[in-house]
């Protein structure tokens, strides 16, 4: 390599090694400007220094910086320059969440976490998976009794349901109240001992049964409603023996307004103070009728004022809720709202019937369904005659556990004259209207009753009326079984048809027990009461002779009732004519053989209302009647 270098006037050739070249050139620069010295350039800066970073992440999640340069799952290092700012985010699986950091983030409490790299750095996230949803644990008291947990959460009958952690270990104790014993768990427990212990996997409910404690077998002393100044009693009894009364009663001491009342017996007990279920201070209430679903406890009420037909629930654990207008009477001369009767379901969700006119004075039959939660529902119409004429009256219904409800009625109308039938269901609401029983020839039918079991099915009985030969007039009861959803067919007489002159029969005197044993009463016009007891599935037996016939005892009020065993009750109000002194027998059925001997209960000081007589499936009972306008009762221990 050569260069030409020029000194003054003078011109040099030289060469020049490469390496060489570089410096020869700085220095004879240096030369060429006069001897002034030109400092090197500084040294180029030192490269950044760079630190690693790495992250960790231990469970089902995965770690990301927002530069994406860490990734990690895959990619869990990365370096920095030092001083740079690294923003990382913990994003958990489904199922999990983040549990803590680690490292430099140790002290982050979010999903995201910013580290400044100034050293070789270490970053850890924990992911954990999440617990499971707490599940509901559900307690349902069936008598007299209360319920608690450990851990605490259930306290029943005030508070029946709490959540707790899946995989809680919860200790039920059940306590029963005064007059009544433990029997049973059912449901997510099972045993008799007070505790059960039971862990959550998932929603469960345990129930506990209570039941009266025994006492020996027999009447209790006469008890009466505190205060009661009372007409039109009527009572129920449920499984656990309470018993529930309503009545008509005024509402203060100057007997402006008729209000209905009730009052509770548990198990026998005392009763308790009377509380007004009507709630109305303007209108006037008469003829209360009431049902009850033995299992729950729950009833309803139906009771007509001036101004339609009003309905009222009760629960167990919350009492009377208020009263509710179900229909109103219309405003036209003559309208009117009458033979209501009320069945109630498994669940405490009731079923009215009704027989209601219209302006050319028809009569048809309406119904309204009891819905927990919401009230009764707007009538409907249950019939099907619409024409002039049609006389659709004197409803009785009976609801089943299921809440299938079936109404039967008496129809006279055009080329019509017989009982009528429908079937309501709870999901598509009531079917078409048919014939059930037709009266052909000179045959007559009169007054009906009809009970549900508690095997899914019930019993329909009434009296017919017929002429024979000879134009005597006959009088014979019958009945029929409903039975897989359906009546049947046949219409058994339950007695032969027999002469009678003046006086009619009186109405059925109908009880049904739970397990389906029945027993059917009446009273003929030779003053004797009649019966007859069908065991479950079974042909009605013979006709017995409860009260002999006498031409001088007349009989105003009787009743019937049979338990699961087939043991009953018939009571009856007796009086001799012209004297004030009408008297309480009671007579018991299948204790020994037949009927025992009728027994006097009680003398009142005059006339007595109607005698109400129930009895549940153990054998328990409940007789009241009014004396002296006060509510006097009977409690009847089967000491089962």
């Amino acid at each position: 390599m050569t260069t030409t270098l020029r000194l003054g006037d003078k011109v040099i050739r030289v060469a020049l090694w490469a390496y060489a070249a570089p410096l020869l050139l700085g220095t004879l620069a240096a030369c060429s400007s006069g001897g002034d010295t030109v400092p090197p350039p500084p040294p180029p800066p030192p490269p950044p220094q760079r630190f690693t970073l790495t992250v960790a992440a231990t469970g089902n999640g995965r770690i990301t910086s927002a530069d994406g340069a860490i990734d990690c799952g895959t990619r869990c290092t990365a370096d920095f320059a030092s001083g740079t700012t690294v923003t990382l985010t913990a994003a958990p699986t489904s199922g999990h969440s983040l549990q803590s950091w680690g490292g430099a983030c140790a002290s982050s409490t979010g999903t995201s976490c910013s580290v400044s790299v100034t050293q070789a750095t270490s970053v850890t996230a924990t992911f954990a998976q999440n617990p499971p949803p707490p599940v509901a644990l559900a307690v349902v008291i069936a008598g007299n009794g209360a319920v608690a947990s450990n851990p605490s959460g259930i306290s029943c009958p005030s508070s029946c349901t709490a959540n707790f952690a899946t995989g809680t270990s919860v200790t039920l104790t059940a306590t029963p109240a005064s007059g009544a014993v433990f029997s049973s768990w059912s449901g997510a427990c099972a045993g008799t001992t007070l505790s059960c212990t039971l862990t959550l996997s998932q929603a469960a409910t345990a129930t506990a049964t209570f039941e009266p404690a025994p006492v020996a077998e027999g009447w209790a002393d006469v008890a009466t409603i505190p205060g009661a100044i009372a007409t039109d009693v009527r009572v129920a009894l449920d499984a656990s023996s309470n018993a529930t009364a309503i009545w008509r009663g005024p509402t203060s001491s100057t007997n402006a307004i008729q209000s209905v009342f009730a009052s509770r017996s548990i198990a026998g007990a005392a009763w308790s103070t009377p509380v007004e279920i009507d709630g109305s201070a303007t209108e006037n209430a008469a003829d209360p009728q009431l049902a009850v679903d033995p299992g729950t406890g729950r009833i309803a009420a139906l009771w007509l004022a001036d101004g339609g037909l009003r309905g009222a629930a009760f629960a167990p654990e919350t009492g009377w809720g208020a009263a509710q207008l179900i229909d109103r009477i219309a405003t036209f001369q003559g309208a009117v709202v009458r033979d209501y009767r009320v069945g109630v379901d498994g669940v405490g969700e009731a079923v009215a019937v009704w027989a209601k006119n219209n302006e050319v004075n028809t009569f048809g039959i309406w119904s309204s369904r009891y819905v927990l939660g919401s009230g009764w529902n707007a009538p409907v119409r249950v019939d099907s005659n619409e024409g002039f004429g049609f006389q659709d009256v004197s409803p009785v219904i009976t609801v089943l556990g299921t809440g299938a409800a079936h109404a039967v009625w008496a129809s006279r109308g055009p080329n019509r004259l017989g009982y009528w039938a429908n079937t309501f269901s709870p999901s598509t609401g009531w079917g078409m209207a048919s014939e059930l029983i037709k009266m052909e020839g000179r045959r007559q039918l009169g007054p009906m009753a009809v009970k549900a079991d508690g095997q899914g099915g019930a019993a329909l009985a009434w009296n017919e009326f017929d002429l024979n030969d000879s134009s005597q007039r006959l009088s014979g009861m019958f009945a029929k079984r409903l039975v897989g959803g359906g009546w049947q067919s046949a219409n058994t007489p339950v007695a032969p048809p027999i002469v009678i002159t003046g006086q009619a029969p009186s109405s059925p005197l109908l009880a049904v027990a739970p397990a389906g044993s029945a027993m059917l009463g009446w009273t003929l016009e030779d003053r004797a009461l009649r019966a007859s007891v069908s065991a479950s599935g079974s042909a009605w037996g013979a006709v017995s002779l409860v009260k002999p016939a006498s031409s001088d005892i007349e009989i105003n009020e009787a009743a019937t009732a049979i338990d699961d065993s087939g043991r009953g009750f018939a009571a009856w109000i007796q009086w001799r004519p012209n004297v004030t002194d009408p008297q309480l027998w009671i007579s018991r059925y299948g204790a020994g053989a037949g009927w025992d001997t009728p027994s006097l209960h009680q003398t009142n000081t005059q006339p007595s209302g109607k005698v109400n007589l129930e009895m549940n499936g153990r054998g328990n009972a409940i007789i009241v009647w009014l004396q002296q306008n006060q509510i006097r009762s009977r409690y009847f221990s089967s000491g089962r």
